[in-house]
């Protein structure tokens, strides 16, 4: 049977916070292994030894890059992100995808392939994002051509053809996901929240525990951990409502 601690370690928490030592005093506090993501800007603000420190507290640490370029500079971008960061995930937009050919030679001039390529040589779990959480269904009508629904499950098929291991989606998509297919790729569901919680910026969300239900590994939040009195109590909590769907 599943514990809470088994729970805390399917938590990444989205550390935007001010600087190095409240990142190290809010982990301190925490106290239970979780997965934390730091993103470009954080590190550009506070070096890549944010990652190291990360690791010595005990922690897994998830790069959250968002890279996305030509698939050639792709490629040395990850090998630059892995070398000086040393990620346990790190992730790139789903949009790099080139020309979605994986045969023979055709492989080696798509981006995905080249990046899930390179973070797989260096044991770093190759992700992805999907269609960010902040974007409502008319947004992305408007941008893709298409319902959410529609585009995510585009980007994951190419994504599991491409040697991706995971995959940053919203929880309303997970269900569908799974059904189509099944544990292939593990997801990371930002757009988390407990039914206290505001939804902020977020604009598909839903509940640790219905997003476990439906098939999710990871469950991504930030603000409820970071603005919590008592971070702990909050990650157990949220914790918790996971395990009741485990």
């Amino acid at each position: 049977m599943p514990t809470i601690e088994d729970m805390c370690d399917r938590i990444i928490w989205s550390a935007d916070v001010a600087n190095l030592q409240t990142l190290a005093v809010v982990l301190d506090e925490i106290s239970h292994p979780i997965w934390v993501k730091l993103d470009r800007l954080f590190t550009r603000q506070h070096g890549d030894e944010a990652f190291t420190m990360v690791r010595r507290m005990g922690h897994h640490t998830f790069n959250d890059a968002k890279l996305i370029e030509i698939p050639s500079k792709l490629e040395e971008l990850a090998m630059v992100e892995c070398t000086l960061t040393k990620p346990d995930m790190l992730n790139c937009m789903a949009g790099c995808v080139s020309n979605g050919n994986y045969d023979d030679l055709d492989r080696e001039l798509d981006g995905l392939k080249r990046f899930a390529d390179i973070c797989n040589y260096r044991g770093v779990a190759p992700c992805a994002v999907t269609v960010l959480t902040s974007k409502t269904n008319s947004v992305v009508n408007d941008e893709f051509g298409c319902n959410s629904n529609n585009q995510v499950l585009y980007y994951v098929m190419q994504l599991i053809d491409a040697g991706f291991s995971d995959v940053v989606c919203s929880p309303l998509e997970a269900e569908m996901i799974s059904q189509h297919f099944g544990g292939r790729i593990r997801m990371n569901t930002p757009g988390i929240r407990m039914p206290e919680n505001a939804a902020d910026d977020q604009a598909r969300v839903d509940t640790p525990g219905n997003a476990v239900a439906n098939g999710v590994h990871r469950v991504v939040i930030g603000r409820p951990i970071t603005n919590s009195d008592d971070p702990r109590a909050t990650v157990e909590a949220i914790a918790a409502d996971m395990l009741s769907a485990a």
